[in-house]
């Protein structure tokens, strides 16, 4: 992953100048570990929409950028449930504060902005916050420019961490230590460079000369400056004109970067990297750049777009292991439902009838106890077969009270006997509907749809066989071990709330009022356009499959899946006309998008009206029969595929 340079960041700071000048602070958060967002109000040029610093210190990718509130909980992780003692100092100093400037320091990645504000005592005071994003020595500082000392430290060094720099709160602030051996192009002027350019080894590559021996220049810039260098070469020499030398040539490349002159910003197709200098590349590769409005915007896509992949695949491994438990859980629940056999019953009772006859027949003792050793089996005649038979019991029970616990072992096993099918079916619909979330998990691609999913794990019933729910209190007397209802997993159940808790912190509140009625809930549901013009729902979780095939759907809309396979509900809204058949064909290849069948050839998917299409009552969301149905097969086509999620609304579909 490409990191941000000095040079990158100084780009940054002239637009964040432009932007943020005057504008006041309003809100200070640190949501998470490594993230800190910084609300601002007013300022003559800051847009309205661009309101929220974001920063991020991890030390893998960090960064700052300004946005908007509402993509918070695209960026930002909440786990702090409350502020931190870091963020209540921080709001001590900052709230209120206005911003004077944002500037960085020569050849480094820190990025200081510097603000106004009013001390306790009513004084003046200018305030440093410093964000040094510097690959493992990451930090953010604040310290008073006028005394020099530091009030804030976001990660404290002390003097066994670092014999260069001790960082704490009310030590002296010192910038950090500048790397040995390189220069400032600023300092050494076009004839100083081409001095250092001439003790260039030739068979070094220039990129790896230029990154040992300049401050604040990362490797994939110097790597845009030359490839725009050598074709300003080439232009000139096609031009006739002055001939300029390599030396010049990459000089002033590398100073309009530095200037800020004719930037170009832009990221690559593929998100791996990002440019200063989409021009300047090599023209047949423009294609793969997508150029951005700003250094700021480009800034904020290209990091923003890695955390938001890393986040999906976190929450995606936090997920997975509660499935995987609950798959465990189903397994032994699985093996423990034994059924049990008309003998076994038969067995059971005639012992606790032989045992009654012993005693009325005076061929046992008055009480068990008194039998010889051992006394945990009497050995008594079979009536019908006329061996002896050796039948287990306690002793420290009369005859009647272990002939009643025969009994009640017998009753037992008829009971285990009458609802293994039906117990035995519901734990098939619990495996199917287990095997239905791990499918949307694994082709789940942003925060939205995981939270989506983990609001489907953290429902009351998830975890429980909901046969078990309605049998255990008739039969919790009689029931046999392993016949007693399911526990909940509470420690992943927990998780998962955990997990959706904190992705709805980050959404902004809705400040609909109180007396207008509640708009029924739709997570989980995309609404995508089919190139015919008709609308498409797509469920991205259990829920929202269950939406689909209930409050969403209309009699006469058409209702599609793969058949006997997990995977998306989708329904085509068919607006009480006539479906065309382009319409269905690319709805029935959503339905094998996404589905265990994606990569599959000629792919059965069956529809039917959704008229014909029922829930399944006491059964898991989305579990439905559905008849009238007639199947297509299919073989998805990537590039309508992409067509259609191009067009996917992040607006609720219409009940």
């Amino acid at each position: 992953m490409q990191q941000l340079d000095a040079v990158t960041l100084k780009a940054l700071a002239r637009e964040l100048q432009t932007l943020l000048d005057n504008a006041k602070v309003s809100k200070v958060q640190h949501p998470s570990a490594h993230e800190f967002l910084i609300t601002f109000w007013g300022g003559a040029s800051r847009p309205e929409h661009l309101n929220l610093l974001f920063i991020q210190l991890n030390p893998e990718a960090p960064f700052c950028a300004l946005t908007h509130t509402r993509h918070k909980q695209d960026t930002a992780l909440q786990t702090f449930p409350k502020p931190t003692a870091l963020c209540m100092l921080l709001r001590k100093h900052l709230n209120g504060a206005s911003l004077q400037a944002v500037r960085t320091l020569p050849g480094e990645r820190v990025l200081e902005l510097v603000f106004e504000n009013f001390n306790e005592l009513g004084n003046r005071v200018q305030l440093v916050l410093s964000l040094e994003l510097m690959g493992k020595h990451t930090n953010m500082l604040l310290y008073d420019a006028q005394q020099g000392v530091l009030l804030a430290v976001a990660h404290g060094v002390s003097e066994a961490m670092s014999q260069y720099r001790e960082l704490a709160a009310g030590l002296p602030y010192a910038p950090p230590p500048k790397p040995p051996g390189k220069q400032l192009l600023a300092e050494l002027g076009e004839a100083s460079f081409a001095a250092l350019w001439s003790h260039k080894p030739a068979d070094e590559n220039a990129v790896r000369f230029l990154n040992s021996n300049l401050a604040g220049f990362g490797q994939r810039i110097l790597e845009d400056a030359i490839a725009q260098s050598e074709q300003t070469l080439n232009q000139s020499a096609l031009d006739q004109v002055s001939m300029l030398t390599d030396a010049q040539a990459i000089y002033r490349q590398l100073n309009a970067l530095e200037q800020g002159e004719h930037l170009q910003p832009g990221i690559s197709r593929d998100g791996a990297r990002f440019t200063l200098s989409v021009p300047g590349l090599n023209p047949t590769q423009s294609g793969q750049w997508i150029a951005a409005d700003s250094v700021n915007a480009m800034v904020g896509d290209y990091f923003t777009r890695h955390w938001q992949a890393v986040r999906v695949q976190r929450q995606r491994q936090q997920l997975q292991q509660i499935l995987d438990r609950q798959s465990k859980k189903l397994n032994q629940r699985e093996r423990e439902l034994v059924p049990a056999s008309a003998d076994e019953i038969e067995t059971l009772q005639a012992a606790g009838d032989r045992l009654l006859a012993a005693v009325s027949a005076r061929e046992v003792p008055e009480h068990p106890a008194h039998l010889p050793a051992p006394r945990h089996r009497v050995t008594l005649t079979h009536y019908e077969t006329g061996e002896p038979w050796a039948i287990e019991m306690d002793p420290a029970i009369g005859w009647v009270e272990n002939a009643q616990a025969y009994y009640r072992r017998a009753q037992k096993a008829k009971v285990r006997r009458g609802i293994y099918q039906q117990i035995s079916a519901s734990l098939h619909d619990e495996r199917e509907y287990l095997g239905t979330l791990k499918q949307l998990l694994a082709q789940a691609e942003t925060v939205a749809e995981l939270t989506a999913i983990a609001a489907d794990m953290a429902e009351p019933n998830f975890g429980k066989n909901e046969f078990f729910d309605k049998s255990s209190e008739a039969n919790e007397a009689s029931a046999p071990t392993g016949m007693i209802k399911g526990n909940t997993t509470k420690l992943g159940k927990n998780r998962a709330k955990q997990i959706a808790k904190q992705n709805k912190a980050a959404q902004p509140k809705n400040n609909a009022r109180p007396d207008k009625p509640k708009a029924a809930k739709t997570a989980g549901v995309v609404r995508l356009t089919s190139s015919d013009g008709l609308e498409i729902l797509l469920g991205k979780s259990a829920l929202g499959n269950d939406a689909i095939v209930g409050k969403l759907s209309r009699s006469d809309d058409i209702w599609l899946h793969v058949h006997q396979m997990p995977g998306s509900h989708v329904l085509v809204r068919s607006g009480k006309g006539e479906v065309p058949d382009q319409t269905l064909l690319e709805a029935a290849m959503l339905a094998v998008h996404y589905s265990a069948a994606r990569s599959s050839l000629n792919v059965p998917v069956i529809y039917t009206l959704s008229k014909f299409v029922r829930k399944i009552p006491h059964s898991y969301p989305g579990h439905v029969n559905y008849r009238q149905e007639r199947t297509v097969f299919i073989t998805p086509d990537a590039t309508v595929i992409e067509q259609l999620l191009a067009n996917v609304s992040i607006t609720e579909p219409e009940l």
